[in-house]
């Protein structure tokens, strides 16, 4: 989690601020984090179809692929 630094803002003439200045290691956390959100996503939109492409039998497991490639191999 980000721990709360020294806050430093670039403020206009009446103070307000505008903008804020982060130290590298911060942003690049969040940056991180920005990352993060977006694979959880992409995951979430993509499950419903690889899960109805599983049961479809339009993929194997590891094992499967494994046992089948070893089986190749050995019939050569």
């Amino acid at each position: 989690m980000l721990s709360a630094k020294r806050k430093r803002f670039i403020v206009d003439e009446n103070g307000k601020p505008q903008s804020i200045i982060l130290d590298i290691e911060t942003y690049n956390h969040m940056l991180e984090l920005i990352e993060d959100n977006e694979d959880v996503k992409e995951y979430k939109k993509a499950k419903p179809k690889v899960d109805a492409a599983i049961k479809a039998g339009e993929f194997v497991t590891l094992k499967e692929f494994q046992k089948h490639r070893t089986q190749k191999k050995n019939a050569v």
